[in-house]
């Protein structure tokens, strides 16, 4: 029974931690225009944008939340849109985005780098902007 109990747990916990590293975590839509103004500031800001469905940014989802992640702890801001989401397609049409995965880097509120379809290698590079 405390086996039984104790594989289940296991299982349990492994099932979260695989779901939260293969999921993407958009940035919520609330925040976003905040998140946006403060992108005019003289910091980079990296922009995420991917589409539920999508294969190619399934394949990044690991690397993208890495980023995200270590960004964060490091108080520099990252965005992350999902297409699927209708309140998050203004911004897509905002920057023009016509294929996903794609990444901006903004400085002072202005694109100064745009990656279409990133490599896992191109987005761990970005974890130092």
């Amino acid at each position: 029974m405390v086996v039984s109990l104790a594989v289940n747990l296991v299982a349990v916990v492994f099932g979260v931690l695989l779901w939260y590293n293969n999921t993407y975590h958009d940035t919520p839509i609330k925040q976003l225009p905040t998140t946006f103004h403060m992108a005019k500031g003289s910091h980079k800001t990296v922009v995420v944008f991917h589409k539920t469905g999508c294969h190619q940014c399934q394949t990044l989802t690991g690397s993208v939340n890495q980023l995200k992640k270590v960004r964060d702890q490091k108080n520099k801001a990252t965005i992350v849109l999902d297409y699927a989401n209708s309140e998050a397609q203004p911004y897509f049409e905002q920057f023009q985005i016509k294929s996903v995965p794609t990444i901006l880097i903004l400085k002072s509120g202005k694109v100064i780098r745009q990656i279409a379809n990133p490599s896992a290698s191109q987005i761990k590079k970005l974890v130092s902007e």
